[in-house]
């Protein structure tokens, strides 16, 4: 049996085919989080999340996982912001600090520096060609 300490752990962000569906940087996030995974043991992974979220009442993290041997818990990081899962059923159970949610509904810094980055872009061709139909009259 692996018992949870009462310090403050990781909370659920949810499970991944909802995330992915319904959230606007979700499938960037998902698919981050999945190349960047790394197995870790069940006792680290249950010491550092929240898990009794998505466990019935009375039941233990063993007891959620024992249907299914492939199981497995997993960290990774997203943008260089961490989150952890545990991969159950073909779904994965996600749990990060709230800097990771609001990344989910935000943008991921990746994503936010590629977007900078058009824009500095589209700015900077206006700057060198600011009247494009005025060309004639420029030679």
């Amino acid at each position: 049996m692996i018992k949870m300490s009462k310090k403050i752990k990781a909370g659920y962000i949810g499970q991944c085919d909802k995330i992915r569906m319904n959230l606007k940087f979700g499938e960037y996030a998902w698919s981050r989080m999945m190349d960047n995974a790394t197995k870790i043991s069940d006792l680290d992974f249950v010491s550092r999340c929240d898990v009794s979220i998505i466990l019935d009442e009375g039941e233990e993290f063993n007891e959620f996982v024992q249907g299914d041997s492939d199981y497995g818990c997993y960290e990774s990081s997203v943008d260089g912001l961490k989150c952890m899962f545990v991969q159950h059923s073909g779904f994965e159970f996600i749990f990060a600090g709230d800097d990771f949610k609001e990344a989910l509904e935000n943008g991921f810094m990746f994503m936010q520096i590629a977007q900078e980055c058009f824009l500095f872009q589209q700015v900077l061709h206006i700057l060198r060609n600011p009247y494009p139909q005025a060309k004639h009259l420029q030679q």
